[in-house]
């Protein structure tokens, strides 16, 4: 996964997966002499901060289970998606600064609106998020506004700078990051009860065909009559994704089809409540740079997070970030926290101390 679809994502939702059995070695009680959770360019995010974030979560959906293994102990997994979220806002911040980008009003009202949205912990819910933001502090709330004012304010920079031709390299960049969205996915359906799942993948690796093998074993009438549906271009696809995730529903078929190649199989997905499971078969046709140039540019002209992440891949390398251990490290190459691994030294923690 690049740097920029990690950012894209980052900017607005902390995406929270629960590694289970791993547990953090920090603790929520206030500890003086505790270093802080990550330094970026010289810019303390106290670990205090990332403990109180984490503690708020429940607020937002009381069935979750943060609790680790000790009295005051989370799980590792929150704090490490925390920390990048919020060491990622602080890479905008820097760049930002850099940039001698100005916060506006409008700036921070924009920031306040995607609150709910970036502390959402019920996928499609900003409600939860918000209920997250209203137990924190004043003071971490003031803190949070402050760094989504900041991305907020370098994205209207781009957008300002940008508003100018986009350049043929740019625009076949653009076409190179994003060549799915451009091309034309066509899905084949085939529906077999699980217990006959094993037997159906067996005879696709055989080599027989998925739509006359879907013809003959689909459980579904529908399907078995017309096993194949209509062609889209993958912004179509990408678009049906975001409406189904806003609606809480299971996106993992339109990812698996955006990064499908022609002829791969994926699946196999729920596809009802009787149990049936679902194979899709893509056939993907992508199409040159100069047969689809003109929406290419203006897909680029319009695509402010694509420039927004051109510029952290061009600047973001230049941003020192150091982590806590016990909370992570620091991949520089995706740009992202990487839950810890392994006993923690403490020349690391003396290190990250004296960084600040």
């Amino acid at each position: 996964m690049t740097s920029a679809s990690l950012l894209r994502r980052g900017s607005t939702r902390i995406l929270l997966v629960v590694a289970l059995g791993a547990l953090v070695a920090s603790t929520t009680a206030c500890n003086p002499g505790r270093p802080p959770a990550a330094v970026v360019d010289g810019t303390s995010i106290p670990a205090s901060r990332v403990d109180e974030i984490v503690a708020a979560f429940p607020e937002g959906n009381a069935e979750l289970d943060i609790g680790g293994a000790g009295e005051d102990t989370y799980l590792t997994s929150w704090g490490s998606e925390v920390l990048n979220f919020l060491v990622q806002r602080s890479i905008l911040k820097e760049v930002a600064q850099r940039r001698n980008v100005i916060v506006s009003d409008a700036d921070r009202t924009t920031a306040e609106e995607q609150i709910p949205a970036a502390l959402s912990v019920t996928q499609g819910d900003a409600s939860s998020g918000q209920a997250v933001f209203d137990a924190l502090s004043a003071d971490t709330q003031e803190w949070l506004t402050d760094l989504l004012a900041y991305g907020v304010a370098l994205g209207d920079d781009l957008q300002r700078e940008a508003e100018g031709d986009i350049t043929e390299d740019e625009a076949r960049a653009y076409f190179d990051d994003n060549t799915a969205l451009f091309s034309s996915i066509c899905p084949a359906l085939l529906t077999v009860a699980p217990s006959d799942i094993e037997d159906v993948l067996a005879r696709l690796d055989g080599g027989e065909d998925f739509v006359e093998l879907s013809r003959e074993v689909s459980v579904d009438a529908d399907v078995a009559a017309n096993p194949e549906g209509e062609c889209s271009s993958g912004a179509q696809w990408a678009q049906a994704r975001d409406q189904v995730a806003s609606q809480g529903g299971l996106t993992d078929p339109y990812d698996d089809l955006l990064v499908a190649r022609d002829g791969d199989i994926v699946g196999p997905y729920a596809y009802n409540d009787q149990g049936t499971v679902l194979l899709i078969r893509a056939s993907v046709t992508e199409p040159t740079f100069d047969e689809v140039a003109d929406a290419v540019l203006q897909a680029a002209q319009a695509d402010s997070d694509w420039r927004l992440a051109r510029v952290l891949d061009d600047e973001a390398g230049r941003v020192s970030v150091r982590v806590d251990p016990r909370f992570g490290s620091w991949n520089a190459d995706d740009l992202v926290v990487e839950p810890p691994s392994g006993a923690t030294r403490r020349s690391d923690l003396e290190d990250l101390a004296s960084a600040e």
